[in-house]
């Protein structure tokens, strides 16, 4: 694989990423802008992006940020919760 390749893979991972929130959001007839009113740690927002988390190479600051869950530690916690089957 050359570098080449590879760009075009992250880039891939991109829109992958993006669509992944953009379907959920859609699904449960929430806005990208109404996220804020939702809590920190709001399930819904834990359920987005565990899945996001697990099947691409995002950070989980990124997620943080995109999702406006608060710190990357908090979030990091929600999601190993989440995988612990604690919140749910």
């Amino acid at each position: 694989m050359n570098r080449g390749e590879r760009r075009e893979e992250i880039f891939k991972d991109d829109q992958d990423r993006e669509r992944m929130i953009a379907e959920e959001l859609q699904r449960r007839k929430w806005r990208a802008g109404g996220l804020a009113a939702w809590a920190k740690g709001d399930l819904s927002k834990v359920a987005i992006a565990a899945p996001v988390r697990a099947e691409t190479v995002v950070t989980v600051a990124w997620l943080a940020n995109r999702l406006q869950m608060g710190t990357a530690g908090y979030v990091n916690n929600r999601l190993y919760r989440w995988r612990q089957g604690v919140l749910r």
